[in-house]
Formats: structure tokens, sequence, C-alpha cells
């Protein structure tokens, strides 16, 4: 049964898109910091980035998921949630955005809704911006990995290419004439 809570949520979470992709932009830089360039490094992959939209969708509230981001960071060995940028750890970063959009479900809820909609609201918000973070994440790791592998592949030409000329007589000492 569609209830006036229910509906109210689903207008709020939609009229909310600027202010998630606001905080979503103001994460971005960082977020393309941790994500891992080759098999061997560490960082925030995708699968990650699953578990935090999973985890909205199952957790009791927005406390719950700063726990969990915070239990991320204390795994982390510093490539990933634990990694520093311009002074802050991307967790606390992230455990940052959580604060606003509770912050936000909770003014939006007071202006309009009873208060036991604000932790539904609050959810909802925070699982429409981990959606978004998903795309960003999954556009951003697409658009580095492929900026890598072509500077990889350049470095592997120019290091062949000169290979190359090594056994061409011209390129030798004295010009080989």
């Amino acid at each position: 049964m569609i209830t006036n809570n229910t509906m109210f949520i689903e207008k709020a979470v939609k009229d909310s898109s600027d202010f998630l992709l606001e905080q979503l932009e103001g994460l971005k830089a960082h977020l393309e910091r941790v994500i891992p360039l080759g098999n061997d490094e560490k960082g925030i992959g995708k699968s990650q980035v699953q578990n935090l939209l999973r985890a909205s969708q199952t957790a009791s509230g927005i406390p719950e998921l700063k726990l969990f981001v915070r239990y991320q960071m204390g795994r982390d060995g510093g490539n990933g949630w634990a990694h520093m940028h311009e002074g802050k750890k991307f967790g606390d970063r992230m455990v940052a955005v959580l604060n606003r959009i509770d912050g936000e479900a909770k003014k939006i809820a007071s202006d309009v809704m009873e208060c036991d909609g604000v932790t539904e609201l609050g959810m909802r918000l925070v699982e429409r911006f981990f959606v978004y973070m998903h795309w960003q994440f999954t556009y951003s790791s697409s658009t580095i990995k492929k900026k890598n592998d072509n500077r990889t592949r350049t470095e592997d030409r120019n290091s062949h290419g000169s290979d190359r000329l090594k056994g061409y007589k011209g390129h030798q000492k004295g010009g080989g004439r």
C-alpha cells in the first residue's frame, strides 16, 4: 500500500538529485585517486562500491553505514579507504558525505513530513547517492585504465622502436656508411 510518506519520499529523492550530485562532485577527485590502475595495485575496486550500495539497501540507518565505512578504513592499508588526499582520508570524506545527506534528510523531513520517515528518506537518499557513485566509479576507472594502457603502449612502442633502430646501419655511431 502506497502511503503519503512513500509518495513524498519518492518525490524528495528525485528532487534531491542535484544535492546528491554535488556531494559526488566533491568526492570525485579523491575517488579517482583510489582506483587501482593494475591487478597488483591496491585501492577501492568495483566490488567495494557495489558492497556500499548493497549495504545501503539493507542497513537500518545512516549510523550503520558510517560504521561500515569506518570498518573498511580499519581494514585498509592506506591505498583505498584510508588513502590520504589533501589532508583527509577517503573514508572520512565518505562519512562527511553521509552526515550531510543525513542532515538534508532531516531538513526535508522537518519541513514536510512526520519524523517517522526521516530514516527511510535518509536511506533512500544514500542509496541514490551510491548508485551515482557506482556510475562515476565505472566511468572513472574505465577512463583512467584506458589512459594508463595508452601510456604503457606508447612507452612500449618507444622502447621497442629504439631497439629496432639499433639494428639499422644508419642509426649506428659513425653512420655505418
